[in-house]
């Protein structure tokens, strides 16, 4: 299993730039790691999808994983933190999903996964960029 996550972790940027490349060919929007691009994601995805479920669909397994990437790597990049997965303890409530940790304490942050889904379920337009914010400020980045 760590090996898998090893592997995902590894075909982080290609992924990433193919998903960009998709989303600018599909919307004519702009994906550039930006805190202000989460709200065009986000409207995307509430523009998409009715409910959580539908992206949870395995015909959509491919483009919610694209999707968990993303608002990964903005808050990675911006909160300085890390990816990891836990498998030591599987009443962990993000047992086996990637998440991020703070580099030095290695408390968890968030769970892009369980974002992602969240966002759709919330419909706020912009659910993303506030939780970036509350978290930036709890960990005072």
């Amino acid at each position: 299993m760590k090996e898998d996550f090893e592997k995902w972790l590894f075909c982080m940027d290609n992924i990433l730039e193919e998903f960009v490349s998709y989303f600018k060919e599909l919307t004519g929007g702009n994906l550039d790691y930006s805190i202000g691009s989460l709200n065009v994601l986000e409207k995307w995805m509430l523009d998409r999808f009715i409910s959580h479920e539908e992206l949870q669909d395995k015909k959509n397994k491919m483009l919610q994983d694209q999707i968990t990437r993303y608002i990964g790597e903005i808050f990675r990049k911006n909160l300085k933190c890390k990816w990891s997965i836990k498998f030591d303890d599987p009443k962990f409530v993000f047992y086996g999903l990637p998440i991020l940790i703070e580099k030095e304490t290695g408390n968890t942050i968030v769970c892009p996964h369980t974002l992602s889904t969240t966002a759709i379920m919330r419909r706020q337009n912009d659910f993303l960029s506030k939780i970036y914010e509350k978290v930036r400020e709890v960990i005072k980045v």
